[in-house]
């Protein structure tokens, strides 16, 4: 729980001052503290704040963006029987990257 609560301080201070000039690292942030929420059992959270990485992945093509996004599938996976997961699932599968990720 503690890493959970510093992974989100500090991907919180890294989209702070950035203004979206840095795409691709906002993208790395935001899922960091996605991955912090689901540590922590914030669901709804984690969910909210992968739709908002997705959003910003719309402009990337990375491989390394699709490698976090189906490390953070796998964690998911898990927890499906959540509506709130149910919920993110059904509205990620019309992003490219989220796609890319399932394959």
């Amino acid at each position: 729980m503690r890493q959970a609560q510093q992974a989100t301080t500090y991907a919180e201070l890294c989209l702070g001052g950035t203004d979206g000039r840095y795409i691709r690292s906002d993208f790395f942030a935001t899922m960091v503290l996605a991955e912090a929420h689901l540590a922590a059992g914030e669901l709804e959270r984690a969910c909210r704040t992968a739709l908002d990485a997705l959003t910003i992945g719309r402009q990337l093509k990375s491989a390394r963006c699709v490698s976090y996004l189906a490390a953070f599938r796998k964690k998911l996976d898990t927890r499906s029987d959540s509506t709130a997961v149910a919920e993110f699932l059904e509205e990620a599968a019309g992003y490219r990257l989220w796609q890319q990720a399932a394959a």
